[in-house]
């Protein structure tokens, strides 16, 4: 009898142990441990979550470090063609530099993270457009429809680009009119843009 309960108290001992260990390794974070937050510092907003950082819209990155507008950010040399309009336009092919900057100022003084804008748009310094970045980080639109450059006698009706893998190579097109004619002319367009 000495014997069995001897028996049985060790048996217990280990087991109690064996769960002890099991629950403080369980419970104990280390760097090593993939869900542990501990080294992980999300930026921009952006929160933890089982080893994970998840951002906001916007940002991108391990840590949202990267705006879903940097890879566009930079010079552009632009090649665009005319593909419908009135007749003595299509086919006429333009070629200027425009640079593409973060855009959209907050009152609070921050860039958002999905505007930039097409400043020396047709290679005037005086022409700008809004865009915004797509969520699928690929690519851009104009936004809003519809703005008036050129003092007026031009609108950008719609528009979109979309970047290559090597952010290096944008294509795409939009839509512009002709305003103050007797007629309103659409023109679409196609562009492809190079980084310089």
């Amino acid at each position: 009898m000495k014997r069995r309960l001897s028996s049985i108290f060790i048996t217990l001992f280990v087991t109690i142990s064996c769960f002890l260990s099991v629950a403080y390794m369980s419970c104990s974070k280390s760097s090593k441990n993939a869900a542990s937050c501990d080294d992980l510092n999300c930026m921009n907003g952006g929160v933890c979550q089982k080893g994970t950082c998840l951002c906001p819209n916007g940002y991108q990155g391990t840590n949202c470090e990267i705006a879903y507008n940097n890879k566009f950010v930079g010079t552009w040399k632009v090649h665009e063609t005319v593909t419908s309009a009135d007749l003595s336009g299509i086919n006429k092919d333009s070629l200027y530099t425009v640079t593409i900057t973060a855009g959209v100022k907050s009152t609070g003084g921050l860039v958002s993270p999905t505007a930039v804008l097409i400043n020396n748009f047709l290679g005037n310094p005086n022409f700008m457009v809004d865009c915004v970045t797509d969520s699928t980080t690929t690519g851009f639109y104009v936004s809003p429809k519809n703005q008036i450059i050129n003092g007026g006698a031009l609108q950008v009706y719609s528009g979109q680009g979309v970047i290559d893998a090597t952010h290096n190579t944008i294509t795409g097109g939009y839509i512009r009119l002709h305003l103050g004619s007797p007629v309103t002319i659409y023109d679409t367009l196609t562009f492809t843009m190079t980084r310089q």
